[in-house]
């Protein structure tokens, strides 16, 4: 009886170290077999909060661009505070474009379409992000309303996709505070 419970857990161990190898993707590069990410969607949430400059033009990093060729202006954060459910603590780069020309219909000018760039160093991933939105209507003490999303562009944790929606304010300063809640895998 002991030895056909001895063969049978050998075989059950067999059988599933050639299960999870078979789930790996061979053409995988090594580095990413071992952060395969999630089997399933997780959630995320994070923040970054700091104080960045502004120049004149579009910014010229990553996704950051001026579509409509006109009149743009670069917010650019860099070491900012970042933390995320999921990414973990640590530090980031948020390089936006406010595109001062284009409009969103019937909102005309009350409305700036802005793009950009979110790159973090976290403490379990070093993710790159491409932002796109809009920021709106100053309110009483100078502050613009910025909305919209995330797209995932470079992870090692996650490897299949990554999206997330975003909120934030934006100071006449230039102090951001983003929250973002989204999903990867």
């Amino acid at each position: 009886m002991r030895t056909s419970l001895f063969a049978f857990a050998i075989l059950a161990s067999i059988s599933l170290m050639s299960a999870t190898s078979w789930g790996q993707d061979a053409s995988a590069p090594s580095s990413n077999i071992g952060d395969a990410g999630f089997a399933r969607p997780v959630r995320l949430a994070g923040s970054l909060i700091g104080t960045g400059t502004t120049t004149s033009g579009s910014c010229a990093t990553g996704f950051s661009q001026c579509p409509s060729g006109g009149s743009c202006t670069c917010l650019t954060l860099t070491g900012v505070r970042f933390r995320s459910s999921r990414i973990g603590a640590g530090r980031a780069n948020l390089f936006l474009t406010f595109d001062h020309n284009g409009t969103f219909g019937s909102l005309g000018n009350d409305c700036t379409p802005i793009y950009g760039e979110l790159d973090a160093i976290a403490s379990k991933d070093s993710p790159n992000f491409a932002l796109w939105g809009a920021a709106c209507d100053r309110d009483a003490a100078g502050n613009l309303a910025a909305n919209g999303a995330l797209g995932l562009e470079d992870s090692l944790l996650f490897v299949v996709n990554g999206y997330a929606t975003f909120t934030s304010t934006i100071s006449k300063g230039g102090r951001v505070n983003l929250q973002f809640r989204g999903a990867a895998q």
